[in-house]
């Protein structure tokens, strides 16, 4: 046992253990009692990158928060530009791994898992706080905007109309029912009523390119610089016209403009009734009644004729109807036939049917389905045998 003869040396030695044991306590704790951040780089949270889930932005722009004595000041900014070809910026999640943030040491939130809208440039903020204290350390306010879509510059017809100031037997304007965009040719189909006189038609035209010409050879590669806005044309067949674009750089789109009637077929009755047919007998009526080319361009049909309201059989036709379809099609203001077939195979009764009748224009495909429909209904008696 150590004994002390002097009491005020051991006085002495306990103030001395006593601030040695007060000093070492203080260097744990930092000037505001926390013992937190201060042990922690906040700079080691710093985000490289913010990736999206499943989406490939163009452009990610991060201005890292401010810092200052190892705290933060401002929050860091993200803006991340995706494709103008993105469907929606609805239910966006970000992708943050690894490569981007320390996930041994940090965690994010929104986490992965969430779906945001970034919509209307609806701004998020994300908090990325230290994974053992779960102390907020950094936040970076996110929003995801959309690039504009390019400006198509290709040498193009913009709009092609017929306007009444300009055309004074047309109760109104005019424009394009149906356009067509092919690498060759582009086609403008517009449609005017019916007993339009197509000799003289004057189009309002615009145009993105520097120079408009015109054609109205089909055979010709020849144009002419359309300048006169107020020129009239002649387009009844067999005239044609096409429109050709040039642009600074010399590039030419050529658009070819069918001008006819939404409704180019004409029957010569929309009902009809075939002499008496008697059952067990196939009966063929020919020129029933008739169908007239009332457009601007030679026609035929391109699908099979369907029929409804059939008073017999729904899969099985008892009475078909057939048009009679000329050697290069109808032409404008020709007639044929309509012929009727009624079935053997249907016993003594009367029958109806309404035929409905597709038309487009001879060799154009791309006429498909434009015009309206002609409708026929037919009726016609079976009598028994005798």
């Amino acid at each position: 046992m150590i004994k002390f003869k002097n009491y005020s040396n051991l006085l002495a030695l306990l103030l001395a253990f006593n601030c040695l044991v007060s000093c070492s306590s203080s260097d744990d704790t930092n000037e505001d009692g926390d013992t937190g951040s201060s042990s922690i780089d906040i700079n080691e949270a710093l985000l490289s990158d913010f990736p999206l889930f499943g989406i490939t932005p163009v452009s990610i722009d991060i201005t890292n928060p401010s810092i200052e004595d190892n705290k933060e000041t401002s929050h860091g900014k993200v803006v991340i530009t995706v494709s103008h070809s993105t469907v929606g910026l609805d239910k966006i999640s970000a992708s943050i791994t690894s490569d981007e943030l320390n996930l041994s040491k940090f965690e994010i939130t929104p986490s992965n898992s969430e779906q945001l809208s970034f919509e209307d440039g609806k701004t998020h903020t994300f908090t990325i706080s230290s994974v053992e204290t779960k102390e907020e350390l950094l936040h970076y306010d996110v929003q995801v905007l959309q690039e504009e879509a390019p400006v198509d510059r290709t040498p193009r017809i913009t709009r092609f109309s017929f306007e009444k100031s300009k055309n004074p037997a047309l109760t109104e304007d005019i424009d394009i029912h149906h356009s067509v965009q092919e690498f060759g040719l582009n086609k403008i189909y517009i449609f005017v009523p019916v007993g339009t006189d197509f000799t003289d038609l004057t189009p309002t035209v615009t145009f993105e390119g520097s120079k408009l010409y015109y054609n109205q050879e089909s055979s010709s590669t020849d144009r002419t610089e359309y300048t006169d806005q107020s020129m009239s044309f002649d387009l009844k067949y067999p005239k044609t016209l096409s429109l050709i674009v040039e642009d600074d750089e010399g590039e030419l789109k050529t658009t070819s403009i069918i001008v006819d009637v939404i409704n180019p077929v004409k029957l010569g009755s929309s009902s009809v009734s075939t002499p008496n047919a008697v059952e067990l007998e196939a009966h063929y009526f020919s020129d029933v009644t008739t169908w007239t080319n009332q457009g601007n361009h030679p026609i035929s049909f391109y699908k099979a004729t369907k029929y409804e309201n059939s008073t017999s059989s729904p899969t099985f036709a008892d009475i078909t109807a057939s048009r009679v379809v000329p050697g290069g099609g109808l032409k404008p203001g020709e007639s044929a036939s309509i012929n009727v077939t009624i079935s053997r195979y249907f016993p003594a009764g009367s029958y109806e049917t309404t035929a409905i009748f597709y038309t487009k224009i001879f060799n154009d495909h791309d006429s498909n389905d434009l015009f309206e429909e002609a409708k026929l209904t037919i009726s016609a008696e079976i009598v028994a045998t005798r």
